[in-house]
Order: C-alpha cells, then structure tokens, then sequence
C-alpha cells in the first residue's frame, strides 16, 4: 500500500513538473513574439514619423513661400508612403505570429525604396532573394534615410552577392556620405547610441539590428578606405 502511494506521489510529480515545462516554454515563445512584435512597432513608428516631419515642413513652406502646387505633391507622395508602412505592418504582424518568412526580391525591394527618394542617385545590382518579410523594406529605408539625412549622402548603391559555403546572402547598401564616428561604430547598432550629433534618439538601427537577428542574420557598418559608408546585411538564402 505504501509503494503504491508512493509510486503515485512520484507519478503526480512528474506529470507537475511536465506541465512546469511546457507553461514555461509557451510563456519564453509569447515574450519572443511581444519582444518581435515592439521591435516592428519601433520601426514603423521610426518610418512614419519621418513622412509626417516631411509633410509638416512641406505644410511650413506653402504657408511662408506660397508653393502651393509642389508642396501638395509632396505632401500626397508621402501620404502615399505613410499608408504604404502601415498595409505593410499588418503583414508584419502576421509574420511574427505565424512564423512566416518568405522568399523577396533585393531589387524589387531597393527599386520601391529608390522610387521614397527621387532626388537620391541609386545603383541597384542584384540577381538574389532573400528569407524575410515586409519589415525588410523599413530596414532599407532606414539605412538609406540615415545616409540622406545624418550623411548628406548624395548616391547609394545596393548591391547584393551568394556567400558560397554559408547559404546566404550579403546586401552592400553602400552611400558617399559623411563617415561614421570611429569611436561609436562598434556600438552603433546598440539602444540609444546616436551618430554625428543627430539628436536623435538613437532606436533606428537597434531596431534593424534585432529585427535582421529575428530573420536569423546579422547585420554590420564599415568605413570605406574610399569615403563611403556600407552597411552588410546578411540573410538567410533560398
């Protein structure tokens, strides 16, 4: 009688401590996603705040120089724009929660982010897909409105290239701009580190660096020997 009861302690221990496992295991799995879920928050509301200060200033100058016409069109693109990262954040959202990756396209996704910026010179030169979703288009134009604004880049090339041996693929998003501080590019990537004095707070590339993990790659910065600037992103391949 007493091995049985005990045998049944045993039994009820173990089915407790089973149970622990799997609560904790589905507890890590929604802090994963509600971490995933805030860093896309903070890339979006990065993109979307940016097209409103647009749209404030284009509003500024048509009331101070009565540039009526131009400013209007400015104004309607970057609605357009605004509304484009919103469409896309429900993709977002879909993604983290179903964990559904995707194959894109680096030139459809560099040719949408060349047609954001139409007084920018880009050269786009790539055959590769990348593993990834509709955020990767808010990485881009991240790196490429920190190249505008905080390099006064005035070209941006984008290219992309198989690593053999790896099954990746490394895009070059590469800009003429001014050079990043040696003393802060190692932490660049890092919560609230800013870059040439911007003022800014510092969120936009700890959002590209952790969303770029989230997709399984790694992303990087280098000052060129010639001036430029690049940035590596390396995803996962087809």
């Amino acid at each position: 009688m007493k091995e049985r009861k005990k045998l049944l302690r045993d039994r009820k221990v173990d089915l407790n401590h089973i149970i622990e496992l799997k609560l904790n295991k589905k507890i890590e799995e929604i802090k994963t996603k509600l971490f995933d879920i805030t860093v896309s928050n903070g890339l979006l509301r990065h993109a979307l705040l940016n097209d409103f200060n647009v749209i404030t200033s284009a509003l500024r100058l048509c009331k101070r120089k009565n540039r009526i016409g131009n400013m209007l069109v400015e104004i309607k693109e970057r609605v357009k724009i605004a509304m484009d990262t919103i469409d896309r954040s429900r993709e977002i959202e879909k993604s983290i929660f179903e964990k559904n990756l995707k194959r894109l396209s680096v030139s459809e996704v560099a040719d949408q982010i060349a047609l954001e910026h139409p007084n920018i010179n880009f050269s786009i030169k790539s055959t590769q897909g990348i593993i990834a979703d509709e955020a990767v288009y808010e990485i881009f134009n991240n790196l490429v409105k920190n190249a505008i604004r905080h390099g006064k880049a005035k070209n941006i090339s984008i290219k992309s290239e198989y690593i053999r041996g790896k099954n990746k693929t490394l895009v070059k998003i590469c800009n003429d701009g001014e050079k990043i501080e040696e003393s802060i590019i190692n932490d660049i990537f890092k919560e609230g580190v800013k870059g040439n004095n911007t003022g800014n707070t510092g969120i936009g590339l700890y959002v590209v660096k952790e969303t770029m993990i989230r997709y399984g790659g790694n992303v990087s910065i280098k000052n060129n020997e010639n001036g430029n600037v690049s940035f590596l992103l390396e995803f996962q391949s087809i």
